[in-house]
């Protein structure tokens, strides 16, 4: 039998080696956290090393098998033979003699020296092998059980399912946290993908492994019953591109967490858990009260959730970043090098034009939040409302959104007027905006459209309109011989999804580099940050409003009660969707009523020497005082503002109206109707409250003036306190506009 080459053995063994390293990275690749890759190298370097000393060593004993004959042929198949002979000689026992006492003979000492070590090693490395081998197996399978360990001192955010948008949502988590923690902390936040069994090679899966982030095959459910209880956060994002999946989901998680509420009671007793899920419908919010009303325990005498869940609705939150950071008061493009000055008709001008340029999911929502921006006294709106004519009866056109829309608003429409003293005035207008019709619309309103939003489904689209937009709109900004005529450009928001598109349309230009100003909103890195999520501040400020309504304010209490009077209130902030969005609501309003009250006091108190001008970029930036956004303008605003209250001015009393038409006019919007007394006692019996949720009336919405009255005949019943009426509930939001800006308790 011929005695096979050195070179054919080499190339078996390094055939072995390649797919035993083949085998190690997949099982590295698809580890859960650094941890378990870093340990999954310690069999990949033995097996290196065992591996190259192996062929080495065949190469070495074939080839003095040439010269010598020491090893008699077996009368296998050449190579297999060569191949178990080697591994028995190099073994830790067997013919391990007749090498170590070969080697030196035929070849260098140092050889000697290298067997000695391998077969050192060998006998280390082999359990080491066989325990890591199991730690990987038991890592995938196993995998929500780790969470005990893995999440015990950081925020963890688990994602029930890996998608392009979840993981988006995930990096900016990271990025966030990166951010805002201390040096050496970089990592107090712990991101884990549940359900991705059948995932593990897919780009998305690869991704996810190589930012550090969890992948486990179990579902949410699961990975909670190992989070055990700490102080760190812990949220649970049910994130399907399916929203009814999603709702599905995230109810069976409720249930379960009320099923075992004695367990889980004790385990979150630190900080509750939160739960988000997305979902675009408002019929959802019935499902997820529903859950989470049942999710109540008693906690020193107080109800309180069990845990905190939230509907997530990506147009909804579009709509708010875009009222948040570009009021629809605004006339222009917020510019830092050309600040509005206090005698500019941006104070001064009465009535807002806005033009909402395709009225689908966001479009429609815009309409209906900007509705109770628009309650900012005595300045009037006018809005347009712009989509196809219903010529295809079939297709959504502008008949049908106009239907739906007094479908879930029926008051609105009913107090929607014509006359300019009307605070509001809807237009309903079916015009092809790629046509010439749109033109016609443009030139003929070119004079008095203050804010244009453009949201027609398509980034493409949408660039395009706008730059047409603002393309006609500026053949009427110069009129020759009309120095009174306005030269602003008109603010244009444009929904673009697309990031770099969106940074493109920001930034274009003519050729003499005159900027078209066009404002691109709703970009999928904005919608997907952890402050469009989470929003923490505006969630804060929401949270204040909402203990401002109860009272907590107010003083003449001890510290003992004003801390349970807060913890009721902030129960009750997380106890209903409603509560929240209400309350945020009001808290996104806080800009308008401030805008209201410079405007009022400057066309009072002579424009020129009032002394907190606010520039437009003031509205871009952040509430807080002492924010690094916040523009010292806005700052000294409110301080001059709280010291106009202090004065003990009777005019705030038109700040107290203004909110209660914002809270009436967003309340319409939810689809309430009001409720006079007989409708109020029929059913108080039932419902032991002002309103009645399920048939959406509520005893409140009724002109300021006619709060006394309301209280007169709700109070006794309802054992409010008589010095709390309805009045006072408004007037609570005025008078503590800096504590709801500052209270971070």
């Amino acid at each position: 039998m011929e005695t096979p080459s050195p070179a054919l053995v080499f190339f078996v063994y390094v055939a072995w080696f390649a797919s035993a390293l083949s085998i190690l990275l997949a099982l590295a690749a698809s580890s859960k956290t650094r941890l378990s890759r870093w340990i999954s190298l310690i069999p990949l370097s033995t097996w290196t090393f065992n591996t190259i000393t192996l062929a080495i060593g065949t190469y070495l004993l074939v080839l003095s098998q040439q010269y010598s004959g020491l090893v008699d042929y077996g009368d296998d198949v050449p190579i297999v033979d060569s191949l178990f002979r080697t591994l028995r000689l190099f073994g830790a026992a067997g013919g391990g003699s007749v090498i170590k006492e070969m080697l030196p003979q035929y070849f260098s000492p140092s050889v000697g020296w290298l067997y000695a070590l391998h077969n050192s090693l060998a006998r280390l490395a082999a359990p080491l092998d066989a325990l890591t081998g199991i730690f990987i197996v038991a890592s995938k399978l196993l995998g929500a059980s780790g969470m005990r360990f893995w999440s015990a001192h950081r925020d963890t955010f688990v994602f029930s399912h890996l998608t392009s948008y979840s993981l988006d949502i995930a990096k900016s988590i990271v990025a966030h946290y990166r951010v805002t923690s201390d040096q050496g902390e970089s990592e107090r936040c712990l991101i884990a993908f549940a359900g991705t069994a059948g995932m593990d090679s897919t780009s998305l899966f690869k991704d996810a492994i190589s930012n550090h982030m969890i992948c486990i095959d179990q579902s949410v459910g699961t990975v909670m019953r190992y989070v055990k209880n700490s102080t760190c956060r812990r949220v649970f994002i049910f994130s399907d591109d399916n929203e009814v999946t999603n709702l599905h989901d995230g109810i069976a998680f409720m249930r379960s967490l009320i099923r075992h509420k004695s367990a889980h009671e004790s385990k979150f007793q630190d900080r509750k858990p939160e739960v988000f899920i997305f979902s675009t419908t408002p019929t959802a919010e019935s499902f997820i009260d529903a859950a989470s009303g049942d999710a109540v325990s008693i906690k020193d005498g107080h109800a309180e959730p069990l845990a905190i869940v939230r509907r997530v609705d990506m147009s909804h939150s579009t709509v708010d970043s875009i009222l948040w950071n570009m009021p629809v008061f605004l006339v222009e493009k917020p510019d830092e090098s050309h600040p509005v000055k206090a005698d500019h008709h941006f104070y001064q001008l009465k009535h807002r034009h806005v033009a909402i340029v395709g009225a689908g999911s966001i479009g429609y929502e815009f309409l209906k939040d900007a509705l109770w921006c628009s309650q900012i006294g005595d300045v009037s709106f006018t809005f347009d409302v712009i989509d196809m004519p219903n010529t295809n009866p079939i297709s959504q056109g502008i008949a049908s959104i106009k239907a739906e829309f007094e479908l879930d608003a029926p008051e609105i429409m009913s107090l929607n007027g014509d006359d300019p003293s009307d605070e509001y005035h809807i237009n309903f207008l079916g015009i092809d905006v790629l046509s010439g019709a749109y033109v016609d619309y443009l030139r003929a309103n070119r004079d008095t459209l203050t804010y244009i939003l453009i949201s027609l489904g398509n980034d493409i689209i949408n660039a395009k309109v706008a730059r047409r937009t603002r393309e006609i709109l500026e053949q009427g900004r110069f009129e020759a011989n009309k120095p009174e005529e306005r030269v602003d450009r008109p603010l244009i928001c444009a929904v673009i999804r697309d990031n770099q598109l969106a940074d493109a349309v920001k930034n274009m230009t003519t050729a003499r580099a005159v900027n078209y100003e066009i404002v691109p909103v709703g970009t999928q890195g904005a919608l997907a940050s952890y402050n469009n999520l989470f929003r923490p501040e505006l969630d804060r400020m929401g949270r204040n409003v909402n203990r401002a309504y109860w009272g907590c304010y107010d003083g003449g209490m001890s510290a003992q009660d004003a801390k349970s009077l807060c913890q009721q209130a902030d129960a009750g902030y997380e106890r209903l969707e409603y509560n929240r969005r209400s309350s945020r609501a009001s808290a996104i309003h806080l800009k308008y009523s401030l805008f209201a009250f410079v405007r009022r006091v400057a066309l009072q108190e002579q424009a020129e020497t009032f002394p907190y001008a606010i520039p437009t970029t003031a509205w871009q930036g952040s509430l807080t005082r002492g924010h690094k956004n916040t523009d010292p303008a806005l700052v000294a605003a409110i301080d001059d503002y709280q010291t106009y209250l202090e004065r003990g001015h009777d005019e705030t009393r038109w700040l107290s109206a203004m909110e209660h038409d914002r809270w009436a006019a967003y309340m319409r919007i939810e689809g309430y109707e009001s409720a006079d007394e007989h409708e109020f006692k029929a059913f108080f019996d039932e419902t032991r409250e002002n309103q009645n949720r399920l048939s959406k009336q509520h005893v409140c919405l009724i002109p300021f003036d006619d709060l006394t009255a309301a209280s007169a005949f709700a109070y006794p019943l309802t054992q409010k306190r008589s010095d709390r009426d309805y009045e006072h509930l408004d007037d609570e939001i005025v008078q503590h506009l800096r504590e709801i800006m500052d209270d971070c308790s």
